[in-house]
Parts: structure tokens; sequence; C-alpha cells
């Protein structure tokens, strides 16, 4: 809801309660202070914080406002918020995530002390398997590697190799794989077979993220429940082939296809057939993807209608990923079935558009008969044309799109990108291009909320300046207030963040203000003052 790049994103959080001891005075009435601190605009914060009516939000909140203090390395405040939130699960989940914060820094012991407050047991194992990640991608290997080793339920310790595991991958470690044959260690104490063989299938799928072609197979032997070992299969021959690993793809599609029969069904085999395909085809196999694509189109053969066209319509975008683009493009336009072909035609769209190949998808867009699904081609070569900074073509294809609101929402996805590209021009032009409507709104609002970030103050008072709603234009005002943040002017966004009445937004802010300013003080300013409740 709120576009401030402030939230953590977590929701479903429970009631809480907290006491706010205020040492400064907030009220209207109250005389000008000599200086204001970070510390009075925390205070400020959770004032206003408390005011918020919905707890699951009041909840988030607050704990975002611990997680700006923890940024700042302001450890007492966050000791102070933390114990003051009465609810378990928000407390337990504002102590992971400062936790994680302190991992992020590299402060181990901090972040263990803070994740052994989590009371939650399940809780406080993720977060120390978290915490053990962080830890390796801060660059402490051998701290994050000793504590994942050193936690006691089995699950939880394969988690947690597991992840430190992908983080060493990260940062090309060669004791990568060592680390996670440690993690397999743990599953020799799992005794539900459910479990140990879904905990193998993670270590194997952790194998081909990290490009480690015998270790992924030889994990994935080890399974014996069939069908899984086939999906796994399947997904570590288009993982290696995705990141170049050819022996391995090629490898990978040679077991899955002698295991094809542990399919559960005919459908099932099908696009298993074409993701191989798609993997033999990036693997330089050429003739033995066109195969498995005649596999896919042979098994379903004999089926319903419906479900032999969903299987000819995905050829052609699978086969174009797999480099066949020739191929990928005539099986579409061989199909006699109208709305088999056009979808078909639909998916070599988006491949092309996935490819880079933007010309190649804008000509295949024409050739789609039916308005729906032409325009839905066309929405996804907006997009691509777009991120690809191809702002005309972009706008070319918008303007083809025959639905009203299909092309209001693709002309929101050019200024939208062009904003995030600094093309502040651009993303007015595409703007003003949009019709008046809360769509063009929320347009507005997001180009408001990339222009705070990069600190331009003007682009983000020209982008809420035609806001009407009162709701958006408290939004609007937060936004301007963390361009003038952002740019630098921290007198200028505490003195946009008076005029908020809003209690989140002025919470949220308030604490983004608190972080920039650290040790500073801004002299002779009045403290914010919430508005008094009704």
């Amino acid at each position: 809801m709120y576009r401030l790049l402030l939230s953590s994103g977590r929701a479903g959080l429970a009631a809480l309660g907290l006491v706010v001891a205020a040492s400064v005075s907030f009220g209207p009435n109250a005389p000008a202070a000599a200086a204001v601190t970070a510390t009075n605009m925390v205070e400020a914060a959770l004032v206003s914080a408390s005011q918020i009516a919905d707890v699951n939000e009041r909840g988030l909140v607050i704990s975002t406002i611990a997680e700006e203090r923890a940024k700042a390395g302001d450890w007492a405040m966050v000791d102070r918020i933390v114990a003051g939130i009465d609810d378990v699960a928000v407390r337990d989940d504002a102590l992971t995530q400062v936790a994680l914060i302190a991992a992020g820094k590299g402060e181990a012991e901090r972040a263990l002390g803070l994740a052994a407050r989590v009371t939650d047991m399940d809780g406080r194992g993720d977060a120390t398997a978290a915490i053990a990640a962080a830890l390796v991608r801060q660059g402490s290997v051998s701290a994050g590697q000793a504590l994942a080793r050193a936690v006691e339920d089995p699950e939880q310790r394969f988690r947690a190799l597991v992840d430190v595991a992908r983080a060493m991958a990260t940062r090309r470690d060669p004791a990568a794989g060592r680390a996670l044959d440690d993690a397999l260690t743990s599953l020799n104490l799992i005794v539900d077979a459910g479990l140990s063989a879904r905990m193998r299938q993670t270590a194997a799928q952790a194998a081909v993220m990290m490009g480690d072609v015998p270790r992924a197979l030889a994990i994935t032997d080890g399974l014996d429940d069939a069908a899984r070992r086939l999906q796994v299969l399947r997904n570590a021959a288009l993982g290696f082939a995705r990141v170049g690993e050819k022996a391995g793809a090629v490898a990978a599609a040679d077991q899955a296809l002698e295991h094809l029969a542990d399919a559960p069904d005919a459908r099932e085999q099908a696009f298993i057939l074409l993701d191989l395909g798609t993997a033999l085809g990036l693997a330089g196999d050429q003739d033995r993807a066109r195969q498995a694509f005649a596999g896919a189109v042979e098994a379903v053969r004999g089926l319903t209608p419906e479900t032999a066209g969903e299987i000819e319509g995905f050829v052609a975008g699978a086969a174009i990923d797999g480099g066949l683009t020739g191929f990928g493009i005539e099986a579409a336009r061989g199909l006699t079935e109208p709305v088999v072909r056009d979808i078909a035609l639909r998916g070599a769209v988006a491949a092309l558009v996935a490819a880079g190949r933007l010309t190649e998808a804008r000509a295949i867009a024409d050739e789609i008969k039916d308005g729906q699904v032409r325009d839905a081609a066309l929405q996804a070569l907006v997009n691509g044309a777009a991120e690809a900074g191809d702002t005309t073509l972009a706008a070319q294809a918008a303007a083809a799109i025959a639905g009203q609101q299909a092309r209001q929402s693709a002309t929101g996805t050019i200024a939208e990108r062009q904003a995030r590209a600094g093309d502040v021009a651009g993303a007015f032009e595409a703007l003003a291009r949009m019709a008046e409507s809360p769509e063009r709104e929320d347009v507005a609002l997001e180009l408001a909320s990339v222009f705070a970030d990069s600190g331009d103050v003007a682009a983000v008072t020209r982008a809420v300046a035609d806001v009407q709603s009162t709701e958006n234009r408290e939004i609007g005002a937060a936004n301007l207030a963390l361009a003038q943040l952002s740019a630098g002017n921290v007198g200028a966004a505490l003195e946009a963040a008076r005029g908020l009445a809003e209690p989140t937004l002025r919470a949220l802010v308030l604490a983004r203000i608190a972080t920039r300013l650290g040790d500073g003080t801004l002299p002779d300013a009045v403290p914010l003052a919430p508005p008094q409740a009704e």
C-alpha cells in the first residue's frame, strides 16, 4: 500500500502492545527545542505508531522502526523497542529481522544473542539458519559454518547448512560442495522417510544452483521416490543448460529420459519432454531437442483436444527458449486450429522477447488473429522493450494494443521502466498518455517512489501534483519527504514529514530520517507532533 521502500514486506503479524515512554514533549504547543536528535524522531515515530488502529499494521511498523535503528547501530533503542512489544509472534519477528541486520554488519555475537531471544523454537532455528547464511555472505565464512553445524535439530541443521552452502557458492568458495555434504549427513538422523526424501531433493536442487554436476546427479541417484527423482532430473537439465553446463545438462536429460515412464500421466510426460527439449537445445543437441518436442506432442495424442492443443501451443516457446527459433516459429505457424495457433504464436513472442529479439517478436505479434491473445503478446513486448531501453518500440507496441485497459496498463509499465532507467522526461511523457484513472494515480505514485529514491525532488513534486485522492496525496507527501532525504536535505525532509497526518506514513518516514541523521542534530527545529486522536 505505502510506496516508501521502508516496509520489510512481512505480513500476518498478530496483535501487539507497545509501551511508549516519550522523553520529549510532542504536543502542538511544545516549546521550540534547541536541537532535534535521531532519538527525538524515533520517539515521535513510536508515538505515531501507537496511533495505528490496525494491530497487524501496527506490529509491522513497530518492527520496521526497530530495523531502522538496527541499521543505524542504535542497539540500545532496538532493545527498548523490542522489549515494549507484548505480542510474542511480533516480538519474535522483530528479533529475527534485527538479528539478520546485525549479521549483515558482521556482528556475529550480537546476531546470535538476538536470535537466542526468539521464543518459538522453530522460529529460532529458522533465524539461526538465516543468520549463518548472512554471515557467510558478509564474509565471515567460518563463523557461519560453525553456527550452522551447531544447530541441534537435524532438520534445521540441514537447512542451515544448505543455506550456507548456497551462500558460499555465490562467493565462489571452492568448499561449498563440502558444506552441502555436511548437510546431507543430517539425513542420517531423520526417521521420517517422506521428510528425508524432500530434504534430499532440496540438496539436489541446491547442487544444481551451485553448478555442481557430480554432486547433483549423485544426490538425485539416492532418491528412492521415482517421481521425485524424475522432477529433480528435469529441473537439473534445465538449470545446468541455462548456466552453460552443457555436459551436465545432457547427462541429466539422458537420465530423465530413462525414467520418463515414472511420470504420473501422459500430460506430465509431455511437459517434461518440453523442458528436456529446451535443455537439449541450449546444450547444442538440436536434433534430440526436436525429437523431444515431437515426443511431447505424441505423448498426448489420443487425449482430449484441449490437452493436445495445450501441449502444441507450448512447443513454439519451448523451442525458441532452447535456441531453435526457426523451428519454433514454423511449428506455431503450421498449426491448423486457429486458437491453438494464436496461443502458440503468443508463446513465440514471449520467448523472442526473453531472447532480446524484439523486432522479430513485433512481426510475429502481427500474425495473431485473436484480439485478446494479440494484446497479451503486445504487452509482453512492451515489457521487454521497455526493459531493454527501446522506448520507441515499447510505445509503438503499447499503441497497437486494442483493449483500453490493457493499453493503459502497458503505458504505465513504460512510464515505470523509464523512471527506473533515469529517463524523467520519458516517464512523464508516458504518464501523460494514460487516461485519468485510479491506475494513472497508482503509476504517478510509483514514479514518485522511484524519483524519491534517487533524490529528485522536482520530479517527485511533479509526479504527485495531479494526485486527487486524500490517501494518495498523503503517500505523495511522504515520498516528497523521502526525496528530500535522499537529496541530503535532512531538515527539509523533517519539515515535509511535519505535515503527514497518517500515522503509518509518519512513523515510517520519521524512522528513515532518524537513520540518516545518525549522531547529528537539526538546530532550531520543533519536534514533530502527531495529530491528537479525536
